[in-house]
């Protein structure tokens, strides 16, 4: 039985013509809407207090801050589920005379919380901490230095030791040190209370954006308003 040329030519381009493969659809789940307040946060505070800074007034040179707040993973790692968890910080800061600037040092543990579907694990999943324990040097402008509201934006830099925690599947990370960059804005209430935003920029998988809530000693104007 004989095939004609045309006949010929379909059968052979349908041999040589490799099927086209689709991509499946991942449902996203390392949406997180907490990244996008924090940087509202951080723009608004900026662009209000950058409107109402004054004259600083002079302040006790030496304050310093204990906090606590919520974290949430910033972005996403290995098509984890984002969950909250917490933060804890100390900070020594010396307030410049006469000037809106501080500086100080700072010690910040943020851990990063997410889960893993598996079917074949009990409970259907598995949960991977990521933590960091943060270390180093910051620096703020205080726009109304002295008064009872006080916005500010400021920057942390330093180095961090990594780790992480979890099930024997968790995905691990060689690397035991990283460097810390920790942008940050917020206001200071009555002298004495610090409401904070800020993202600790770590390494993939370890990125967090965080709201704390802060007591400060010291740092008190020295004369009365």
């Amino acid at each position: 039985m004989s095939m004609t040329p045309h006949l010929l030519h379909i059968i052979t381009q349908k041999r040589l013509t490799p099927p086209t493969k689709q991509r499946p659809n991942k449902p996203k789940t390392d949406y997180n809407p907490m990244n996008k307040i924090i940087a509202l946060i951080i723009a608004c505070t900026f662009c209000i207090a950058s409107s109402y800074a004054v004259e600083p007034r002079l302040v006790q040179q030496f304050e310093f801050e204990g906090r606590t707040g919520v974290t949430m993973p910033l972005g996403g790692y290995h098509g984890g589920n984002n969950e909250a968890s917490m933060t804890f910080g100390l900070e020594l800061r010396y307030n410049t005379k006469g000037l809106h600037w501080d500086c100080g040092a700072f010690l910040q543990f943020d851990a990063v919380v997410r889960h893993f579907d598996m079917t074949d694990h009990p409970g259907g999943y598995w949960s991977q901490t990521n933590r960091t324990l943060a270390y180093g040097i910051t620096g703020d402008y205080n726009f109304r230095q002295g008064y009872k509201v006080n916005p500010f934006v400021g920057i942390g830099i330093g180095g961090g030791s990594i780790d992480q925690v979890g099930s024997s599947n968790c995905h691990t990370v060689s690397a035991k040190n990283a460097f810390v960059f920790m942008p940050r804005a917020g206001v200071e209430l009555f002298h004495h209370i610090r409401l904070t935003a800020h993202c600790m920029i770590v390494r993939r998988g370890f990125h967090t954006a965080a709201l704390t809530i802060g007591v400060v000693i010291g740092g008190r104007p020295k004369n009365k308003e």
